[in-house]
């Protein structure tokens, strides 16, 4: 074997993991859209920091941040709650539920929110934790005088939050991506010792996978949607819609359909069979394991890895001399 055939090998088990893995980033964006686990996690953030009872003592502050008109209105639907909050919107939610929390005024009318009725609400509040309560006193005493800094400060601390949150969901979809990526495998039977046993021994096989690749790393289409499968990202989609998130559902299991159009076009020898199943030593049964258990490891690195490691051997493999066909070769 050549080296552009040895090339043409490796190209063709990355275009494998990468299909495998767009599925398994699909399937968990279906089960988050389902879910709305993001929303949840959110929620239980808001739960655990903010559960003092506000001046009335029925009602939480967490349950007035989360009933607040402004949080209330970055899901269109009531039931659900938002996934996203920036830190200027909660900054000014919580600001306000402060002072109200703490406002004597007996009238219908709103209270002011300025720096001296947040400071005289915050010194008096019992719907703060004494720990974060001490924090933002902290941030008055050193611009006391500016509400807009005091907002920034813990705007800032609110981001800080929220980067260890979505620390621990990362640490969370790399468990799921994981399991996700196992049943797949496991019930498609993508022994990558097989599948590499299959190239090596099928010239027409390899060159025609290596050259679907140059098409498909060149679709502007398969690039944006690669670039966007980030599950970690939380960002606007806080504001879809049911219908939406709908929508994206269905666009998600048609690309299942069209991942698993494309491995049957390659003939790859994916599935269990009579034949395949047949495991004659403990060897086998290890080397099959073993097998899978690579093709899982690295379906759970990702997509867009995956696509940029393919993207760059394509590039490689057509600066070169492309290797010639067997038919070629019989001719020649």
């Amino acid at each position: 074997m050549n080296g552009l055939d040895f090339l043409n090998l490796v190209i063709g088990l990355i275009f494998i993991y990468l299909i495998y893995s767009i599925a398994a980033s699909t399937i968990w964006e279906i089960i988050v859209s389902i879910t709305n686990l993001r929303g949840k996690t959110m929620r239980n953030w808001i739960i655990e920091n903010f559960n003092e009872f506000t001046n009335d003592e029925k009602k939480k502050l967490s349950s007035e941040i989360l009933d607040h008109p402004i949080i209330k209105g970055l899901s269109k639907n009531s039931h659900k709650k938002p996934i996203y909050i920036s830190s200027e919107l909660f900054t000014d939610v919580l600001i306000d539920l402060v002072v109200k929390s703490n406002s004597n005024d007996v009238d219908s009318s709103e209270p002011i929110v300025d720096i001296n009725s947040f400071k005289d609400s915050l010194e008096t509040t019992k719907s703060l934790n004494p720990g974060l309560k001490r924090v933002f006193l902290q941030y008055l005493s050193e611009d006391s005088k500016n509400l807009k800094k005091v907002k920034e400060k813990i705007g800032r601390w609110y981001d800080e939050a929220q980067e260890r949150l979505l620390g621990s969901y990362k640490k969370s979809l790399q468990i799921w991506i994981f399991i996700i990526s196992l049943i797949l495998v496991s019930a498609t039977n993508a022994d990558t010792i097989k599948l590499a046993s299959y190239l090596y021994g099928n010239p027409d096989a390899r060159e025609a996978i290596a050259n679907k690749v140059d098409i498909f790393v060149q679709d502007s289409a398969v690039e944006s949607r690669i670039s966007t499968m980030d599950t970690t990202i939380i960002d606007s989609i806080a504001r879809q819609e049911q219908n939406v998130i709908i929508a994206n559902i269905d666009e998600n299991l048609n690309t299942l359909k069209e991942l698993n159009k494309e491995l049957r076009q390659t003939g790859i020898p994916i599935g269990w069979s009579v034949e395949n199943i047949k495991l004659y030593n403990f060897w086998d049964i290890l080397k099959k394991i073993g097998g899978l258990l690579l093709t899982v490891f690295a379906v759970s690195l990702g997509a867009p890895f995956w696509f940029d490691i393919l993207n760059k051997l394509a590039n490689l493999r057509s600066s070169g001399n492309k290797p010639k066909s067997s038919l070629e070769e019989k001719k020649s």
